[in-house]
């Protein structure tokens, strides 16, 4: 969850000599919706969750977020180390409408991480 998904998006950053994509997104204490990107369904753990659920993920606040620091989407779509290793599953806005990385899948390998709790 939040730290590691932090941290396995610095570290993918850094190996590829890049800066710390790590950014400010006060979220502590909110619940929020998914939005599930237009690359979502590329992403096995987007195709493992039910109808059901997805919708329910995107029309409801189910996730509780409990940090105040992640990834910009800007950041992430910018950075050729997290676009071309990980898929962006999802997004959410944080307590002043920023947008950030809520959910990823590393293309290659069995890692899904989430900002979310």
């Amino acid at each position: 969850t939040c730290l590691g998904h932090e941290q396995i998006m610095r570290f993918t950053a850094a190996g590829a000599g890049e800066e710390n994509p790590i950014g400010h997104f006060p979220s502590h204490g909110q619940f929020l919706p998914l939005t599930f990107t237009a690359e979502a369904p590329q992403a096995s753990i987007y195709n493992f969750l039910s109808t059901d659920v997805r919708a329910n993920l995107a029309a409801s606040h189910l996730t509780i977020n409990l940090h105040k620091f992640g990834i910009g989407v800007k950041t992430f779509q910018q950075s050729k180390a997290l676009s071309s290793n990980f898929t962006l599953v999802a997004t959410s806005k944080d307590v002043n409408g920023k947008e950030f990385v809520a959910m990823a899948q590393h293309k290659h390998h069995p890692i899904v991480t989430a900002q979310f709790h």
